[in-house]
């Protein structure tokens, strides 16, 4: 969720978190994509169905991809 995100964020104290952040991220949904964007963070993907399955989907195929 977007408050997740910006409690991530607040947590990680990071002025330049999209440097510094070296994962691949998957948001559940477009908002909390925005708000990750909005706030530095590079969005790997986005779920296709906006849910915990639909983010664990996301999740399998990026694997397999890389």
């Amino acid at each position: 969720s977007s408050s997740t995100v910006k409690n991530f964020v607040s947590v990680i104290d990071d002025d330049n978190i999209s440097k510094n952040l070296s994962c691949q991220v998957v948001c559940i949904g477009p908002v909390t994509a925005e708000t990750a964007k909005g706030l530095g963070i590079k969005v790997s993907a986005i779920a296709d169905t906006y849910t915990i399955d639909g983010l664990v989907d996301k999740l399998t195929e990026i694997m397999e991809v890389n």
